[in-house]
């Protein structure tokens, strides 16, 4: 009797592994989603994208070759991360249009920037010829 109690009162050690690679499963699925919604800094500023509910995840934007045109809400732009004056993004665009490459512009414009600062962004790019703009939001939880 004393054995039979012995034995039932063992503890057993083990890894649950399906527990671990969930765990696994969690951490990377959300560093991958902290990496999509990374934002582009100057000067400790960050650009506050707009909230929607149906967003698509766009993986062409964090292509090396992608366009991106950032739109701070002091008004300042940038063109793939260097600064530069709403009269020069046209001829900027012009110039890249030349060498070949894609026409497809992301435009990452804070949701609390002026309305007049994104329509000249737009009226520039029009000018540069390209119709193929697409607004990065981000997803509203």
């Amino acid at each position: 009797m004393l054995h039979a109690r012995f034995r039932s009162s063992r503890l057993v050690c083990r890894i649950d592994a399906s527990a671990l690679a969930a765990v696994f499963t969690v951490l990377a699925t959300s560093l991958l989603l902290l990496q999509s919604v990374t934002f582009t800094f100057h000067d400790g500023v960050s650009a506050q994208l707009p909230r929607v509910r149906n967003a698509i995840a766009l993986w062409g934007a964090q292509r090396e070759d992608a366009w991106l045109i950032t739109i701070y809400r002091d008004g300042q732009l940038f063109l793939d991360g260097q600064r530069v004056a709403p009269e020069e993004l046209t001829f900027g665009l012009r110039a890249r249009l030349r060498h070949g490459a894609p026409g497809k512009v992301y435009i990452r414009a804070d949701g609390r920037a002026r309305y007049s600062a994104v329509a000249s962004v737009l009226d520039g790019i029009h000018s540069a010829g390209l119709t193929h703009i697409v607004f990065l939001t981000e997803q509203s939880r």
